[in-house]
């Protein structure tokens, strides 16, 4: 038998695109809402509009993540 440890290309895609997300995630406004008399307002974790949900579906997506790198 060998060794060798088959890798499933779609998963590779999966993963790919996943690192892709958590960085545009982390990088840019999300959550965007409209805030009458201002504008536009984004939910951030460096700005004064974020939430503690943003916060648990950073984390959730982080576990996400690990969770591919160690299927794949």
């Amino acid at each position: 038998m060998s060794s060798e440890r088959n890798i499933d290309p779609f998963a590779v895609i999966i993963l790919v695109v996943s690192i892709v997300g958590i960085i545009l995630l982390a990088a840019l406004d999300f959550a965007g809402f409209y805030y009458p008399g201002y504008g536009n307002r984004f939910s951030c974790f460096d700005c004064e509009y974020w939430t503690p949900g943003d916060l648990a579906a950073q984390v959730i997506i982080l576990i996400l993540l690990i969770l591919q790198i160690v299927i794949a």
